[in-house]
């Protein structure tokens, strides 16, 4: 159970939207909302990119292979810009605990990218995709911590 003021982060590699969660209010109070719209941009851009016809055989796998690197190294651009957001609102004390929900693979950018003092206020990690859910449905998540 979540007993001191707890902030809800639901992330993955575009936006990361920011609750804080209060147990005796019981629910969840919008923050702001990290938005990585070029992220998602780069990503369109490479994955829409169709090689020719005669090239696309000797293409294919290099493209794949491309489109992963970039959107790897995007998510971890924006896991770090998500973590160190993270970092001075923690040593400004705006919260004493901390709740992930990402998708697996950006939370596992998201918690590489941590500082020490932040990694060990995180209370609980939920693996799921819960940005575009409602937010009765991410309360739901976080009540069954």
């Amino acid at each position: 159970m979540l007993e001191k003021l707890t902030w809800v982060v639901v992330a993955d590699e575009s936006q990361a939207k920011v609750f804080s969660y209060l147990h005796l209010h019981k629910g969840l109070d919008f923050k702001t909302c990290l938005a990585f719209p070029e992220g998602q941009d780069k990503i369109h851009e490479f994955t829409t990119e169709r090689p020719t016809r005669k090239n696309y055989t000797q293409t294919h796998k290099h493209t794949s292979a491309g489109e992963v690197d970039v959107e790897h190294q995007l998510s971890q651009q924006f896991a770090k810009e998500v973590a160190e957001y993270l970092d001075q609102a923690r040593t400004a004390k705006k919260f004493e605990e901390l709740v992930i929900i990402a998708p697996p693979k950006f939370l596992g950018d998201l918690r590489a990218k941590l500082s020490t003092g932040t990694a060990k206020v995180v209370k609980a990690t939920i693996n799921k995709e819960l940005t575009h859910a409602p937010t009765e449905e991410v309360m739901k998540q976080v009540e069954a911590l």
